[in-house]
């Protein structure tokens, strides 16, 4: 059975009725956690480097030294102009941030270090949670934000799309005809989610892709050439070994404009929360979602102090020697659309196929109903309520429940006495088909028999009723109750599928006999019988039409028997 997706088991979670009053509050939460002031950084220009401007605003020496300068050299004004104004900042760094960079030996120190390391260290905690939303389940993640932002979509999406409400709603029973119009629906439905709601939903994903890249940057690679040069020196690093690490790391800083709001952070916690959801109560799921709140905050308050007390701009500008560079911002987000609608289309065409295998199934359960003529198949006893108390069920109810039927309605009373006369009096031609013949009649005896065992080891007092009896009384939680049973009930369904493979092998097995009986040659694979025209001499009458009768039944059941057996083996729960 396929196991369900995270946003199928958020939603089923999220829709018990003990979940609404947890819903309603972090809809509604009127205080919020964590603060959506803009992450500014305070030492990127505003403008322009105007080079005139900053001519102007040398003294008179400088002026003149520039001027030496640009007589004696290739340089242009501007060029060293440029690396005039850069060597200011790097002494004016030294003067105004502590221990964060030393001019003399373009060295970035111990404070540069302790401060990016408490930066990782403050939002490590959010490593899993956005790796489990926007790597390994991103999918589900988007169809979830919008299932919690735009809730009137996700009711459409969830009821109209399903096969059988479109089936009742159009009475169409036909997959084919189903599947064009749910296509249809779906189509209709993401057309419905105008512009604006899309660019809402895409700027917040747009903050929380740039936010990711923060969390998941890699701050050891920036901290280990720091780390290299040994406990006997005091922790410092060449601005120009940190050159491609210190580039990335103030670009994705840079990209961080906006912190990613209350909202999609409270859903991106939910996703992650999934097995609290499951298992805890209201007030504990309450508790750690507010806890990841707080800690939330108190990461983007450190990453405002970060901006304050550390210049990457500037120190970016200095290991590029470009007064005038500003990183790009990195993208992020601009597929959420189009994973979202294959999220959609996944799980519809999951959805058809469990329909069209049902459908198919139903079929074949109506086919073996008229080929018993019985208006409803048997069951094997114990076997269809097994793990009921549990919302469980075995696989293999109408298979077993067609085989169940054939030996008790066909078999042992339309086929047993014929088929008996021949196992008794019957001359082969070939030993090895009298072996066959035998072995086939003899197999399908110990089915029968195999299905009275089974029921028995069913019952209260089988082995399989005793164990679950054993389960039920045990002081454990009723998920590790059900977990013990769900075990019991494919060690049942083992025995099954091993039934049913025999019983498939037997009869396929006796029908080439009896073919071989009714029309084959001398010195074939399968021959008839030296005696076939007088044996059983009054018994004899209409032999040969009734083994003709049994073959065409036997076909008949194995094809229905392959084919609903193929069908239970595939369906989906």
């Amino acid at each position: 059975m396929e196991e369900q997706t995270r946003f199928e088991r958020l939603v089923k979670n999220l829709s018990k009725g003990e979940r609404h009053e947890l819903l309603d509050k972090l809809h509604t939460l009127s205080k919020p956690t964590i603060s959506q002031e803009p992450l500014k950084i305070v030492e990127e220009e505003t403008e322009v480097f105007n080079y005139n401007k900053a001519f102007q605003q040398l003294s008179w020496i400088e002026k003149l030294f520039l001027f030496i300068r640009v007589l004696l050299t290739s340089d242009t004004r501007e060029e060293l102009l440029e690396e005039m104004i850069l060597t200011k900042l790097s002494k004016q760094l030294e003067r105004n941030y502590n221990n964060i960079y030393t001019h003399s030996t373009v060295e970035l120190g111990a404070n540069f270090y302790w401060s990016v390391k408490k930066l990782q260290d403050k939002l490590n905690f959010l490593r899993e949670p956005l790796r489990q939303a926007l790597a390994a389940q991103k999918k589900d993640f988007f169809a979830f934000l919008v299932g919690w932002e735009l809730p009137d979509i996700q009711d459409r999406l969830m009821s109209e799309v399903e096969p059988e409400h479109v089936a009742y709603e159009q009475s169409i029973t036909d997959p084919y005809k189903i599947r064009k119009q749910i296509e249809f629906q779906l189509e209709d439905i993401f057309d419905s989610i105008d512009e604006t709601r899309k660019n809402v939903l895409y700027n917040q994903v747009r903050n929380l892709h740039a936010f990711t890249s923060l969390v998941t940057f890699p701050f050891e690679k920036l901290l280990k050439v720091f780390e290299k040069r040994g406990s006997g020196k005091a922790l410092s690093a060449y601005l120009f070994d940190v050159r491609p690490n210190l580039l990335e790391l103030t670009q994705v800083l840079f990209s961080v404009r906006q912190p990613p709001s209350e909202g999609i952070m409270k859903i991106l916690f939910l996703f992650y929360l999934q097995n609290s959801l499951e298992n805890e109560e209201n007030e504990e799921v309450e508790r750690r979602l507010n806890n990841l709140l707080k800690q939330t905050e108190e990461a983007i308050g450190y990453l405002r102090y970060f901006h304050v007390h550390i210049p990457l701009l500037t120190l970016s500008r200095l290991v590029l020697r470009n007064i005038e560079y500003v990183p790009e911002k990195t993208g992020g987000g601009e597929d959420w659309f189009v994973l979202f609608k294959q999220f959609w289309y996944q799980r519809f065409d999951q959805k058809m196929r469990n329909y069209s295998e049902t459908y198919k199934r139903d079929q074949l359960i109506d086919s073996a109903k008229e080929f018993l003529k019985k208006d409803t198949l048997p069951e094997v006893k114990y076997y269809n309520n097994f793990g009921i108390e549990y919302q469980l069920q075995p696989r293999y109810l109408k298979t077993l429940g067609l085989i169940r039927g054939f030996m008790d309605t066909i078999f042992i009373s339309e086929m047993n006495s014929p088929l008996k006369l021949v196992l008794i009096d019957g001359e082969f031609y070939k030993e090895q088909n009298r072996e066959e013949y035998n072995d086939a009649y003899n197999g399908l005896i110990w089915i029968n028999d195999r299905l009275d065992g089974l029921e028995l080891s069913l019952s209260s007092e089988g082995e399989f009723g005793r164990r679950v009896e054993a389960v039920n009384n045990e002081a454990s939680t009723e998920r590790q109750r059900k977990g013990k049973v769900q075990q019991l009930i494919s060690s049942v369904d083992a025995q099954a599928e091993d039934l049913i493979g025999k019983t498939i092998a037997f009869v396929t097995q006796l029908k080439n006999v009896i073919t071989g009986i009714l029309y084959g040659d001398m010195g074939g694979r399968y021959d008839t019988l030296s005696n076939f025209g007088y044996i059983g001499r009054n018994e004899n009458k209409n032999l040969q039409q009734k083994l003709s009768n049994i073959n065409k039944k036997l076909e008949a059941f194995l094809e229905i028997l392959s084919q609903l057996y193929d069908a239970e083996k595939r369906i989906e729960e």
